[in-house]
């Protein structure tokens, strides 16, 4: 009986572990992609000026 408990709080605490794991690799993603547009558009907007000149 206590292995089956001991079995069923494993099982548990990995499902747990993979759906906390997804939510932070996903809010890594979020803020990368937040963080990379403005840089882009920042690269962008230089070159423009440096290629006008």
């Amino acid at each position: 009986m206590a292995s089956r408990v001991t079995d069923a709080i494993v099982w548990y605490q990995k499902k747990i572990g993979a759906y906390d794991q997804q939510i932070w690799e996903k809010s890594v993603e979020q803020r990368e992609i937040k963080f990379a547009f403005p840089l882009s558009d920042a690269v962008i907007a230089l070159y423009s000026l440096l290629n006008w000149a």
